[in-house]
């Protein structure tokens, strides 16, 4: 999943705001989503690219309706399994398993440096308090 977080932060985290300043959202996405397909395209099918790039334009829609990256991380995860989950000729039901079980694990994984502030103090915190 880390792959999916790492393409996820550097499209829709970086590119797509820094090309979407440049040349407005709608260009922006279109470029994006062109990249997604040809990292994709690097490992499959010209039929495969081309998905890609449609659900990268999904991707960069939820970005941008929501100003989040959670959505779209889920989102490529659960896509990710899917394809994953139909090479292994898995069942319907295991297919739809591990597509829950990634698009959770990529979201939680994406969402471990904003609780950086949450939990047990470091022990400097705790020395400046001791008094």
């Amino acid at each position: 999943m880390l792959p999916v977080v790492a393409g996820e932060l550097l499209l829709r985290g970086f590119a797509l705001p820094a090309l979407s300043a440049w040349k407005g959202p709608f260009a922006a996405a279109l470029i994006v989503s062109v990249l997604f397909g040809g990292f994709a395209s690097l490992a499959g099918s010209p039929g495969v690219a081309l998905l890609s790039m449609g659900l990268g334009l999904v991707l960069c829609g939820l970005y941008l309706a929501t100003g989040s990256l959670l959505p779209g991380i889920a989102l490529a995860a659960a896509a990710a399994a899917t394809a994953l989950g139909a090479a292994c000729a898995l069942s319907i039901a295991g297919i739809a398993g591990l597509a829950a079980v990634c698009a959770l694990s990529a979201v939680a994984l994406a969402a471990v440096p904003s609780l950086r502030g949450v939990g047990v103090p470091r022990r400097s915190e705790l020395r400046g308090s001791a008094a």
